[in-house]
């Protein structure tokens, strides 16, 4: 069980990297012709006119192919042909959206968590109803 979540976490943190460029390169018009996860053999793929989507059989990456990224290509509007600042932003847009992830992610768990307050005072706070320890301690307990 560990080993599905730690590979579907894996997948949702792939998928934001690989959409940031994949979001940025059709916004500068850059003609991509796939967006995957995972590596190795093709499990699933859809086509539409432009871009095929696919999922592959090793999930431990993910890749956005735009054209035009050889350092001869001549693709129409391929990668090489746009502004040094488009395609700063297609490189960087996938790091980017791992930040916004991670700050969306510590957002929502202050959020739902509440509001941190230090205290100078040595006072149990909460207790796990598992914990061994349930029968000695309790909340609002002061340690002396």
């Amino acid at each position: 069980m560990n080993i599905l979540i730690a590979i579907l976490v894996l997948g949702v943190i792939i998928f934001i990297h690989e959409f940031g460029h994949f979001i940025t390169a059709k916004f500068f018009k850059m003609p991509v012709s796939e967006f995957s996860i995972g590596m190795g053999p093709q499990v699933y793929s859809y086509d539409t006119m432009k871009t095929t989507y696919s999922f592959r059989a090793i999930p431990i990456g993910g890749y956005v192919n735009i054209e035009g990224m050889e350092v001869d290509s001549k693709v129409e509007d391929g990668f090489n042909s746009k502004p040094a600042y488009a395609r700063f932003i297609v490189l960087i847009a996938g790091v980017f959206m791992n930040f916004l992830l991670a700050f969306i992610i510590m957002f929502f768990s202050i959020y739902s968590n509440g509001k941190y307050v230090p205290s100078n005072e040595a006072v149990i706070g909460n207790v796990f109803k598992e914990a061994k320890s349930v029968k000695y301690i309790q909340p609002k307990d002061r340690i002396l």
